[in-house]
């Protein structure tokens, strides 16, 4: 949902379509060095003056929903709940390639084991 804008817009990446411009926002496997880097080292995504960083690449982000291989098809419906043996991952990470950093495409992992380029995201609340 933040990563599209709110709803507002369907682009491959949060800030268009370029991927030439995906190192200006994002750790790929093109200029990571094969490593995670600390968050907020990229240009952020602008939300109602708020800003997300890492929205793009440099972990996976794991997600509490069930994995549901039609929700990467056009329309697809994200599968909420945590049922099932798989959870969705988004976002890519240091290793992937610009095609799995996009901000519809997802991945599926198994709950309870490591994977060394999946993370999470925390959120705080601004006063």
């Amino acid at each position: 949902f933040v990563i599209r804008g709110r709803g507002q817009y369907n682009d491959v990446y949060h800030f268009g379509d370029n991927k030439d411009q995906l190192g200006v926002y994002a750790w790929s496997e093109r200029n990571s060095g094969s490593e995670t880097h600390p968050v907020a080292q990229k240009k952020p995504l602008v939300i109602n003056e708020k800003e997300f960083f890492d929205m793009h690449g440099n972990v996976w982000e794991w997600m509490a929903d069930s994995w549901n291989g039609k929700s990467q098809l056009p329309g697809g419906v994200d599968p909420i709940g945590t049922e099932g043996s798989y959870r969705v991952i988004r976002g890519g990470s240091w290793s992937s390639s610009a095609q799995f950093l996009s901000s519809s495409y997802r991945e599926h992992v198994v709950p309870g084991e490591r994977y060394y380029a999946v993370g999470f995201r925390l959120l705080r609340t601004s006063n």
